[in-house]
């Protein structure tokens, strides 16, 4: 759950950066990210560690967890490519378009959850 609800929190984050034109609004979104970050922080690594575990193939664990570093820096290299001509067409695009990525990964996320 911990992963679900770092990802409303960044969809939240997004949300109060698109609609917010202050710096007070800066502010709590930057709360709210803080709020994401800390929830996020090791429950991945936790999650693939518990499942290779689980399944009896830790020796799996440092190569998945690699993938997903390489997965995560190709996204970050097309996000800062792309991100700042996005906001040349107009400065709230990044955040939209962040906001429909990060809805997507609370879909995924919730099929990690066993019910």
């Amino acid at each position: 759950w911990s992963i679900v609800i770092a990802q409303i929190f960044f969809v939240l984050t997004y949300i109060v950066l698109a609609s917010s034109k202050s710096f007070k609004g800066f502010l709590f979104a930057s709360f709210i990210f803080g709020l994401a970050c800390a929830f996020i922080s090791g429950s991945r690594q936790a999650l693939l560690y518990d499942t290779s575990k689980k399944l009896k193939k830790t020796n799996l664990h440092t190569k998945i967890t690699s993938n997903e570093y390489v997965i995560f820096s190709i996204a970050g290299i097309i996000g800062a490519y792309f991100g700042p001509r996005f906001f040349d067409l107009n400065v709230y695009y990044p955040a939209y378009i962040s906001i429909a990525f990060f809805a997507i990964s609370i879909l995924v996320a919730l099929f990690f959850i066993k019910i």
